[in-house]
Protein backbone atom coordinates (compact mmCIF):
# COMPACT_ATOMS: atom_id res chain seq x y z
CA UNK A 1 0.00 0.00 0.00
CA UNK A 2 1.00 3.55 -0.68
CA UNK A 3 1.36 6.10 1.95
CA UNK A 4 -1.74 8.07 3.18
CA UNK A 5 -1.55 11.65 2.06
CA UNK A 6 -1.59 14.16 4.54
CA UNK A 7 -4.89 15.58 3.29
CA UNK A 8 -6.37 12.00 2.93
CA UNK A 9 -5.47 11.37 6.99
CA UNK A 10 -7.34 14.73 7.24
CA UNK A 11 -10.79 13.63 5.78
CA UNK A 12 -10.43 10.19 7.31
CA UNK A 13 -9.71 11.59 10.91
CA UNK A 14 -12.84 14.05 9.89
CA UNK A 15 -15.13 11.75 8.75
CA UNK A 16 -14.17 9.46 11.80
CA UNK A 17 -15.98 12.25 13.87
CA UNK A 18 -19.11 11.87 12.97
CA UNK A 19 -20.86 9.08 13.34
CA UNK A 20 -23.27 8.64 10.73
CA UNK A 21 -20.21 7.29 8.22
CA UNK A 22 -18.24 4.13 8.70
CA UNK A 23 -15.00 6.41 9.17
CA UNK A 24 -16.59 6.43 13.65
CA UNK A 25 -16.43 2.57 13.46
CA UNK A 26 -13.43 1.83 11.78
CA UNK A 27 -11.34 4.98 14.24
CA UNK A 28 -13.41 3.24 17.12
CA UNK A 29 -11.73 -0.24 16.32
CA UNK A 30 -8.36 1.34 15.70
CA UNK A 31 -7.95 3.35 18.69
CA UNK A 32 -8.90 -0.14 20.18
CA UNK A 33 -6.17 -2.07 18.44
CA UNK A 34 -3.97 1.48 18.81
CA UNK A 35 -3.76 1.69 14.72
CA UNK A 36 -2.68 4.30 12.14
CA UNK A 37 -5.41 4.27 8.96
CA UNK A 38 -2.11 2.51 7.37
CA UNK A 39 -2.65 -0.56 9.87
CA UNK A 40 -5.67 -0.64 9.32
CA UNK A 41 -5.91 -1.02 5.55
CA UNK A 42 -3.14 -3.79 6.26
CA UNK A 43 -5.13 -5.68 8.47
CA UNK A 44 -8.01 -5.15 5.83
CA UNK A 45 -5.89 -6.12 3.03
CA UNK A 46 -6.50 -2.82 1.38
CA UNK A 47 -5.34 -0.08 -0.67
CA UNK A 48 -5.74 3.33 0.27
CA UNK A 49 -8.53 4.17 -2.28
CA UNK A 50 -10.13 1.19 -0.81
CA UNK A 51 -10.14 2.47 2.77
CA UNK A 52 -10.81 6.17 1.58
CA UNK A 53 -14.05 4.32 -0.03
CA UNK A 54 -14.90 2.44 3.03
CA UNK A 55 -14.76 5.23 5.31
CA UNK A 56 -17.06 7.23 3.93
CA UNK A 57 -19.64 5.04 3.29
CA UNK A 58 -22.70 5.33 5.57
CA UNK A 59 -22.54 3.37 8.65
CA UNK A 60 -24.35 -0.13 8.67
CA UNK A 61 -27.14 -0.71 11.35
CA UNK A 62 -25.95 -3.65 12.75
CA UNK A 63 -29.95 -4.70 14.20
CA UNK A 64 -31.04 -3.97 10.81
CA UNK A 65 -32.72 -6.21 8.41
CA UNK A 66 -30.67 -6.40 5.29
CA UNK A 67 -27.32 -5.99 7.52
CA UNK A 68 -25.75 -8.73 5.55
CA UNK A 69 -26.84 -7.72 1.99
CA UNK A 70 -25.91 -3.97 2.96
CA UNK A 71 -22.50 -5.23 4.07
CA UNK A 72 -21.77 -7.27 0.99
CA UNK A 73 -22.70 -4.07 -1.20
CA UNK A 74 -20.30 -1.66 0.73
CA UNK A 75 -17.37 -4.72 0.60
CA UNK A 76 -18.11 -5.27 -3.08
CA UNK A 77 -17.82 -0.86 -3.65
CA UNK A 78 -14.48 -0.61 -1.56
CA UNK A 79 -13.05 -3.80 -2.76
CA UNK A 80 -12.19 -5.23 0.77
CA UNK A 81 -12.96 -9.03 2.29
CA UNK A 82 -16.62 -8.96 3.72
CA UNK A 83 -15.16 -11.39 6.02
CA UNK A 84 -12.70 -9.07 7.37
CA UNK A 85 -14.81 -6.41 7.56
CA UNK A 86 -17.65 -7.88 9.18
CA UNK A 87 -15.00 -9.41 12.00
CA UNK A 88 -14.46 -6.04 12.39
CA UNK A 89 -17.98 -4.56 13.12
CA UNK A 90 -18.64 -7.14 14.93
CA UNK A 91 -15.87 -6.31 17.83
CA UNK A 92 -16.73 -2.71 17.18
CA UNK A 93 -19.89 -3.45 18.22
CA UNK A 94 -19.34 -5.60 20.96
CA UNK A 95 -16.88 -2.64 21.84
CA UNK A 96 -19.92 -0.81 22.38
CA UNK A 97 -22.01 -2.81 24.25
CA UNK A 98 -19.39 -3.43 27.21
CA UNK A 99 -18.68 0.63 27.00
CA UNK A 100 -22.45 1.07 27.55
CA UNK A 101 -22.92 -1.26 30.45
CA UNK A 102 -19.55 -0.09 32.12
CA UNK A 103 -21.02 3.37 31.87
CA UNK A 104 -24.71 3.36 33.11
CA UNK A 105 -24.81 0.17 34.37
CA UNK A 106 -22.20 -0.52 37.39
CA UNK A 107 -22.91 2.73 39.77
CA UNK A 108 -26.90 1.27 40.05
CA UNK A 109 -25.82 -1.95 40.80
CA UNK A 110 -23.72 -1.06 43.54
CA UNK A 111 -26.21 1.07 44.76
CA UNK A 112 -29.23 -1.86 44.53
CA UNK A 113 -26.46 -4.13 46.25
CA UNK A 114 -26.17 -1.80 48.87
CA UNK A 115 -29.58 -1.19 49.27
CA UNK A 116 -30.15 -4.67 49.98
CA UNK A 117 -27.69 -5.81 52.79
CA UNK A 118 -29.58 -2.72 54.28
CA UNK A 119 -32.84 -4.13 54.29
CA UNK A 120 -31.39 -7.56 55.51
CA UNK A 121 -29.23 -5.68 58.23
CA UNK A 122 -32.27 -4.12 59.27
CA UNK A 123 -34.74 -6.59 59.54
CA UNK A 124 -32.37 -8.61 60.96
CA UNK A 125 -32.08 -6.37 64.08
CA UNK A 126 -36.14 -6.54 64.12
CA UNK A 127 -36.02 -9.51 64.95
CA UNK A 128 -33.78 -9.58 67.71
CA UNK A 129 -35.86 -6.62 69.49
Amino acid sequence: MKQLSPDQIFLLNRAGRDEKYLAHSLKTYMQSKGFEWADLAEELNCDEESLLKLALCHRIDTQSSNFIETLQTIANYACIDAFLFANMLKKVAASAIFSIEKNSRILPLKNTYLAAAREKNDTSSEDQT
